[in-house]
């Protein structure tokens, strides 16, 4: 018999369909992967900004996670909004028993629109939990900014500001450098890998450049990168492929999605450009 690839996705639903768990279910069936999921908060949101927020109960969440583990062989797992410290440190308990899964974990903070999705106590918790246990971290300019303590607006900015997260006990952190737009950044993307190599402690950068393609529709452009990331690792990528490859998803996605009108703010990219053209 057959299996799949399959992946557990936490975080937050988005009712308007272009971030959160469901872009994460959208990227990974679109690179032929399964998705399991454990919803940690409702949105009422859309294009415009998200409206309301309403917390899942942590032992639901735990109940959740347990539930899928249990019954399947999950190859990666994909953190995405968590919110607060309570659904941070139930979520703990439980990976903490399974730290043979690689983690990708996206520490959203804040929504493309402004609004926020982590409650600043809960950052703490989040650094001292959860970043010791994940295989990568993939903040965004913003969340590496407040993770560092640093402001960010250059190739040696992002790499020393990585280093500084890296001492909150990550091994591989991706900056992803999309919302950078000051000095040589306005007609490029580029995303930063800083990798630890054991076991001298040394860190290995990777770059990854792309273009930028001018669009409003970028919502859900994070969620989506680190789901394919790990779509790609459960397929028996190494990280740097997983990476790249990746990144050529969200590229076409992207570049697909600029053609279309959804919503009257900021529309999502086409997860499913490959059959959607």
């Amino acid at each position: 018999m057959k299996s799949y690839n399959t992946i557990l996705a936490i975080g937050g639903s988005d009712s308007g369909g272009g971030a959160g768990v469901q872009a994460d279910i959208k990227t990974i069936t679109s690179l032929n992967c399964y998705a399991t999921s454990a919803i940690t908060a409702l949105t009422a949101q859309n294009t415009s900004g998200v409206k309301r927020i309403y917390s899942i109960d942590p032992s639901f969440i735990k109940d959740q996670i347990e539930t899928i583990l249990e019954d399947f062989d999950i190859k990666t797992i994909k953190i995405g909004m968590l919110q607060n410290s309570k659904i941070i440190s139930v979520v703990h308990e439980i990976l903490k028993k399974n730290s043979n899964i690689p983690i990708i974990l996206d520490p959203v903070m804040i929504s493309t629109n402004g609004d926020l999705l982590l409650e600043s106590e809960a950052i703490e918790f989040l650094e001292n939990l959860l970043f010791p246990l994940c295989f990568l971290l993939t903040p965004n300019l913003e969340e590496a900014q407040i993770l560092s303590k640093r402001k960010i607006t250059t190739l040696d900015e992002i790499k020393n500001a990585c280093l500084e997260i890296c001492k909150k006990g990550v091994k591989n952190i991706l900056f992803k450098g999309g919302d950078l737009t000051c000095h040589n950044f306005k007609q490029s993307c580029l995303d930063v890998l800083c990798s630890l190599q054991d076991p001298f402690s040394h860190h290995i950068f990777s770059l990854y450049n792309s273009q930028r393609i001018e669009t409003k529709n970028l919502h859900g452009t994070g969620c989506s990168l680190s789901s394919a990331i790990a779509s790609f690792l459960s397929q028996g990528f190494s990280l740097e492929e997983s990476i790249q490859n990746a990144k050529n998803y969200i590229q076409e996605a992207i570049e697909s999605g600029k053609h279309y009108l959804i919503g009257k703010g900021k529309g999502p990219i086409n997860h499913m450009w490959k059959t959607l053209r």
